[in-house]
């Protein structure tokens, strides 16, 4: 009796146990460092520095949503290290970072950019003694809270497409990341307000949680969930979404210009939008061209190529 009874208990915990299994965390995190600026002692230093942030990104659990494998977002880090100081304990570096990510186009094989950012402004402590950073929401670190507010962004920017201001509570966690290191000082490039001129994690994270701004958050919806992932299904239907979307970017990059916001969009999608219309009606063509040179005039070039149906320079 005892053993059918233990036999059933055993069923029933492989049961609770086996879903979990199949769950992942939610980044897949890629990283990568470029050293060659810093001295060859600082990085004997930093040999197990990748290591330690992939680690740091793709083990801790940011969400409470099971992910299953396949559903982890890809993303990526570079660190481009500009100096080293190893007089000092724990040894201090500056760092320009690339942050990008991305997400599947529904009904394709295809990928999307969700993120490209360049973060110059990095300075921050390493010890690589540290074989893990430690997560503290509540306590200010050069180097993981710099992490754990990208992380939140990624996220935010993927929830966002999916669901109408659906990653509010993503970019609320990592707007108050912003607040901390301003408050705790310490190490702080980056996080004030000025920094980059005016390019910088603050400016970004407040924008994202700012009222006047959600309209944009709703069109980058519209732009993937209403347009994107449908392109294969029905192209011209999501073409007009996404003209729509791009429309509503420039009436509202009008009143709020320079929204980091509006530029981080189109450094992600500026040769996506002009390689999806190239096939598309005159008309088509007309009306998202003019919003398009309105709206990112950095990439103008590029958009000109392409609509003159001349090959693309992929430097831009």
């Amino acid at each position: 009796m005892l053993t059918g009874k233990f036999k059933l208990i055993s069923i029933i915990c492989l049961m609770l146990l086996m879903p979990r299994c199949a769950f992942a965390q939610e980044l897949q995190c890629e990283v990568t460092t470029d050293l060659v600026r810093i001295p060859s002692e600082a990085r004997i230093r930093l040999a197990n520095f990748s290591r330690v942030v992939e680690s740091y990104m793709n083990s801790y659990r940011w969400t409470d949503e099971d992910f299953q494998n396949e559903d982890r977002i890809s993303c990526r880090m570079e660190f481009v290290f500009t100096a080293a100081d190893i007089s000092t304990s724990p040894p201090r570096y500056s760092a320009q970072v690339f942050v990008g990510s991305s997400r599947p186009v529904y009904n394709s094989l295809q990928k999307t950019s969700m993120l490209r950012i360049l973060d110059a402004n990095l300075e921050f402590v390493f010890d690589e003694r540290q074989g893990v950073l430690q997560h503290n929401d509540l306590t200010f670190e050069s180097l993981s809270s710099f992490l754990s507010f990208y992380a939140l962004v990624i996220l935010g920017y993927d929830v966002d497409t999916f669901t109408k201001l659906g990653g509010n509570q993503y970019f609320n966690r990592a707007q108050q990341l912003s607040q901390l290191a301003r408050s705790q000082g310490g190490l702080i490039k980056g996080w004030d307000y000025s920094d980059g001129g005016g390019n910088n994690r603050t400016v970004l994270i407040n924008e994202m949680v700012d009222p006047k701004f959600q309209p944009l958050r709703e069109e980058i919806f519209n732009y993937h969930y209403n347009g994107l992932d449908e392109i294969y299904r029905g192209p011209s239907d999501a073409l007009e979404a996404i003209i729509k979307a791009v429309e509503k970017f420039t009436e509202i990059d009008a009143r709020y210009n320079r929204s980091l916001i509006v530029r981080r969009f189109f450094d992600a999608k500026y040769i996506e939008i002009a390689q999806l219309f190239k096939t598309a009606t005159p008309e088509q063509k007309d009306l998202i061209y003019k919003s398009l040179i309105q709206v990112d005039p950095t990439h103008k070039q590029t958009y000109d190529q392409i609509f003159s149906s001349q090959p693309l320079n992929q430097g831009n």
